[in-house]
């Protein structure tokens, strides 16, 4: 199986290439330039790796998704799974005890009960995902948010935001990519598995540990800011209903998914199609017109 590490300004600290949980996959790094990739291999032993240049950054927010959509463009076949990683996860932990592992629903967490990942378990819960996946028609799996065993009490859930720093994806040559990309891409990309599939697969008994807005990358937490406040507007005001601004005590731009249950969604997704057919977005004024 490929794993696929985009990585942008991180030469001196990337740390997922050197992760033993992931040493079973084929790995690909992903640049956005020539200039780049050799600061990479100046910095790091990076034999039998897979390097690969994309596509060109930018300071608009979009560049990982453009990159993203060419690595799988170019480099994986129709119905393939790959993995996604960020480039400074340091662990992969989740739910180690297996009768556990086996319920869906957990009332009550023991902290004894989770630890680290060894690549065999890694491996062996990513195929049963992969074929709970299949099952359920979900072309996307992703993994907990909050990175804390205290809110692994749900196997599954279908709906809901697909975190970037570690994802599963199964490449569909009729995905229908719904441009043009706009900051926040893990929202954009987890809304357009919605609207082609009506679901992703999330498994709340796995996460990676990986700090967010690390020096490197796309930049600063309030680097990103602006960039940000733009995608917010942008997804809530093109998915109206599905995603909403998120309060934060911090006011930092942020989103969340609407909950719905399975009728209420395709309720939502219905009356969205048949919109689309008499409104047109307005990518500039970020509102819809009338065809």
């Amino acid at each position: 199986m490929k794993l696929v590490i985009p990585t942008y300004n991180r030469a001196e600290t990337i740390n997922t290439i050197n992760l033993e949980v992931f040493k079973q996959y084929e790995t690909y790094l992903l640049f956005h330039s020539e200039e780049q990739k050799l600061k990479y291999i100046y910095a790091n032993d990076l034999t039998g790796l897979n390097l690969v240049v994309g596509v060109e950054s930018s300071t608009d927010g979009t560049a990982k998704a453009r990159n993203i959509e060419w690595f799988i463009d170019n480099y994986i076949d129709d119905g393939e799974w790959f993995i996604f990683a960020d480039d400074n996860i340091s662990s992969v932990a989740g739910l180690v005890n297996e009768d556990m592992w086996q319920q869906e629903f957990i009332n009550e967490v023991d902290k004894d009960w989770f630890g680290f990942y060894s690549p065999e378990l890694f491996n062996t819960r990513i195929f049963e995902l992969i074929d709970k996946a299949e099952d359920v028609n979900a072309h996307m799996i992703g993994f907990q948010t909050s990175k804390n065993y205290f809110y692994a009490h749900r196997k599954y859930r279908y709906r809901g935001y697909v975190i970037g720093k570690l994802y599963l994806w199964k490449k569909d040559k009729n995905f229908v990519w719904d441009k043009p990309f706009v900051p926040m891409e893990d929202f954009h990309i987890s809304i357009m598995h919605l609207l082609n599939y009506g679901c992703v697969l999330l498994c709340d008994y796995l996460w990676a540990n990986a700090k967010h807005y690390t020096a490197g990358g796309l930049g600063s937490k309030s680097h990103r800011r602006d960039n940000y406040a733009y995608g917010t507007e942008y997804l809530s005001k093109k998915y109206p209903d599905l995603v909403k601004p998120k309060k934060r005590d911090d006011n930092y731009p942020d989103l969340r998914f609407t909950t719905y249950s399975d009728k209420n969604f395709y309720k939502w997704l219905k009356v969205y199609e048949a919109f689309k057919k008499e409104y047109k977005f307005n990518e500039k004024n970020m509102r819809w017109d009338k065809k």
